[in-house]
């Protein structure tokens, strides 16, 4: 068998490890012959087959799902399947459980029940992690599921401490802002605090990494572990000098393309200020949702925005902006008081001058 894989986290030095080829989402349903879901159900996830997406599949492809009822779309897919566009479908998930409607007597539907934790075999897993948990805290390792974070004197607290919110911040927008597949992150501690502890803001970057892309809760102390199993490859720099800034942290994100991405930000009286998006230098407070458009520098453009997202009842609490030369490359970044809903996003990337926008949720 041919293996092409789709992940937003691991990369392709990882995937050709594991013996499969990284490909986008959009390369992988146009291939396939079969496809595996393997993902866990969050916003992202929810209806990642829908319509839409089963229409670029292969006529005649399968389709299998032993992951989360809710990343298809059933009323879809028994529309496919009765097209003829599916040759078939293998469940043992379903959107309720336990499940009703058509696909359960489908002709070409193999339906199985679905309780994995109950299973003898996880039983006897569960059993041997504790145990496992039990053997590395008599050797004075750090057990897999531990609660305890790992120790910062307390006069360090107060220096480092706003920077783990910053740095969980940066890795939640990045994630959000890269969409092509990541080879590599350099977390750097410039200035003042490259003197400091940064183990600390070292596993609050892998959280807000890991964060979303997985249904296990992730923690200081099992963050690394799920690094190392993902294939995430984070090092670190501290550069004592720093030229904008007595402090700064900065995320530099690299494609597998060889794109570099730049997120800095710093602490000021003790909250996380963004002050750097690649090569714009801006200043602002992070919200939970944001709207980041980079676009051309163009009279009334910042105005259609506005409208467009007052049109969608969407309150706007505060806009930066920023631009490398008049009418050239320009960024505007928007706090909101609630996520932009998809329909008034599409909007705003059709509108003429906006090179991308996209709606960040931290």
């Amino acid at each position: 068998m041919h293996i092409i894989a789709f992940d937003p986290i691991i990369n392709n030095e990882r995937a050709a490890q594991l013996g499969v080829r990284a490909v986008s989402l959009d390369e992988l349903v146009a291939e396939a012959d079969v496809v595996s879901l393997h993902v866990p159900l969050i916003d992202a996830t929810r209806n990642l087959f829908d319509a839409a997406r089963m229409a670029k599949m292969k006529k005649g492809a399968y389709i299998i799902n032993c992951a989360r009822g809710g990343v298809i779309d059933e009323n879809a897919l028994y529309e496919a399947l009765e097209s003829g566009h599916l040759g078939g479908a293998a469940l043992d998930v379903f959107a309720k459980e336990p499940p009703v409607g058509p696909l359960i007597s489908h002709p070409r539907v193999i339906g199985l029940p679905h309780l994995g934790a109950s299973t003898e075999e996880a039983q006897a897993l569960t059993a041997a992690d504790v145990a496992e948990g039990v053997i590395d805290a008599l050797a004075d390792r750090s057990p897999r599921y531990a609660v305890n974070a790992p120790f910062v004197a307390p006069e360090e607290w107060g220096i480092i401490g706003p920077y783990l919110s910053l740095g969980h911040t940066l890795a939640r927008l990045s994630a959000q802002l890269v969409s092509q597949p990541v080879r590599s992150y350099e977390i750097v501690y410039c200035g003042e605090l490259a003197d400091h502890t940064t183990e600390p803001i070292k596993l609050a970057v892998l959280q807000g990494l890991l964060e979303g892309g997985t249904e296990t809760r992730v923690t200081p102390v099992n963050a690394p572990l799920l690094a190392r199993e993902r294939g995430l490859h984070v090092s670190e720099s501290h550069r004592p000098e720093s030229d904008n800034y007595a402090e700064l942290l900065q995320l530099i994100v690299t494609t597998s393309g060889g794109q570099k991405h730049t997120y800095g930000g710093l602490a000021l009286r003790g909250e996380p200020h963004i002050v750097q998006i690649d090569d714009f230098w801006l200043d602002l407070v992070p919200t939970e949702a944001l709207l980041f458009t980079f676009h051309q520098d163009r009279p009334g453009l910042i105005g259609r925005v506005g409208t467009l997202l007052g049109q969608a009842d969407i309150n706007i609490s505060s806009m930066h902006v920023g631009r490398q030369a008049p009418r050239g490359t320009a960024i505007m970044v928007l706090t909101l008081d609630e996520p932009v809903p998809a329909a008034a996003l599409a909007e705003i990337n059709r509108q003429t001058d906006i090179e991308e926008a996209y709606s960040v949720v931290l």
